[in-house]
């Protein structure tokens, strides 16, 4: 075993920027992780708990964003570091981090399941941040177990201030009590199990479904999983935007659905107008995985699924007579990517639609580039139309 300790610096900002803001954390005594964003306390928490990892096979689970990934390649580089991740600009961003801190691994990869990225694992290790769906949390533990090798070792950590339900989610997963390896009250749990037995129990599932009814055809069934916008139930958002834009579509419109998780709403839409050209794109894997797989099971002819990456931008700019952005309230970030797409995308005269909480926040956003700003409130969403202006085209 190498005990050779590794000084070096790691510093997480796509621009290699370090500002005065930054937050620096020492990672066993090897790696000083430099950032201008404020580490997760979950995050540190599994950095703070893991045994010594040299040669080892270790597999990042979901959420992590590459930094635990990162960490570990950095101060063991005999490690076989692999991170998963379902959304494409996280990908980009590891992508960056590792040219800029002229690192050739961890390996990254884009993937709809953490079942795809193998077994055999020696080590998991598994963020599961408060605000995680538990539905989703059991999906990834019963993956989790079923990547490792026997007697291979699952971490998992959460800045919750109960863990219960984590010590349960293990029990019920490796069917043994996991051993608590930290307790702060402040900060957070990490637990630790190990796969005792070999197999794998049949996946659960927890896919749900949805129906609609659409005149003039079979009645439209899709499937929902953990993780993914009206999973449990449609969201409103989904249900007003339907209500909203299905009365006014032209017979030949086409149609951009921004952000389309399942497709629940951009499928919908593509039944109802089936002389339209409608094309769903979003940035997750795993939404545009599920997405397709409604989009064959319903026989929808007129649409075509996409993971949205830069690569496909040429694909749809200024082709679009109606743009609709969904999901723009759950993350900042996500909603100006969404709106600077759209606004490539719509054709002269073309429209954008949303649906959101935040009403005041993007109503600014959209003054610069658009005109004729109009707003309806539905199911206690305000839903946004606009057209682009001449200015922009």
């Amino acid at each position: 075993m190498n005990n050779k300790v590794h000084k070096r610096r790691l510093i997480l900002d796509t621009r290699a920027q370090i500002e005065k803001s930054q937050q620096t954390f020492l990672f066993d005594r090897r790696v000083e992780i430099i950032s201008k964003r404020r580490l997760r306390k979950v995050d540190i928490l599994l950095l703070e708990e893991l045994p010594d990892l040299s040669g080892k096979k270790v597999l990042c689970g979901y959420g992590s964003k590459g930094i635990v990934a990162l960490a570990i390649q950095a101060a063991y580089p005999d490690a076989d570091v692999h991170s998963m991740e379902f959304d494409a600009p996280t990908v980009m961003t590891i992508e960056e981090w590792k040219i800029d801190n002229e690192m050739e691994q961890p390996e990254v990869q884009l993937v709809a399941e953490l079942g795809d990225m193998g077994k055999d694992f020696d080590v998991v290790l598994m963020p599961c941040p408060q605000n995680t769906s538990r539905t989703l949390l059991a999906e990834f533990f019963e993956q989790a177990r079923h990547a490792l090798k026997l007697k291979g070792q699952l971490y998992a950590a959460t800045e919750a201030h109960k863990d219960d339900w984590l010590r349960q989610l293990i029990k019920k997963e490796f069917g043994v009590q996991g051993t608590r390896l930290t307790m702060k009250r402040r900060h957070g749990f990490v637990w630790k199990a190990v796969k005792k037995k070999a197999g794998n129990k049949s996946p659960a599932n927890r896919q749900r479904q949805h129906n609609f009814n659409v005149p003039e055809r079979e009645t439209l069934s899709f499937h929902t999983r953990p993780g993914l916008a009206s999973h449990d139930n449609v969201s409103e958002e989904t249900v007003a935007l339907m209500d909203t834009l299905a009365p006014s579509l032209g017979e030949r419109e086409g149609i951009l659905n921004i952000g389309c998780g399942a497709g629940l709403l951009g499928l919908f839409l593509s039944a109802v107008a089936p002389e339209a050209s409608v094309m769903l794109i979003d940035e997750s894997a795993r939404a545009v995985e599920l997405c397709e797989r409604n989009r064959i099971n319903n026989s929808i002819e007129n649409a075509h699924v996409l993971l949205d990456t830069p690569e496909i931008q040429g694909m749809y700019e200024e082709s679009s007579s109606l743009v609709i952005v969904q999901n723009i309230d759950s993350d900042r970030a996500f909603g100006e990517r969404a709106l600077s797409k759209a606004l490539s995308a719509v054709t002269p005269g073309g429209r954008l639609c949303f649906a959101t909480r935040e009403a005041p926040i993007w109503g600014a956003l959209l003054k610069d580039d658009w005109q004729d700003i109009e707003t309806e409130r539905c199911r206690k969403l305000i839903v946004f139309h606009a057209r682009k202006k001449p200015s922009c085209e």
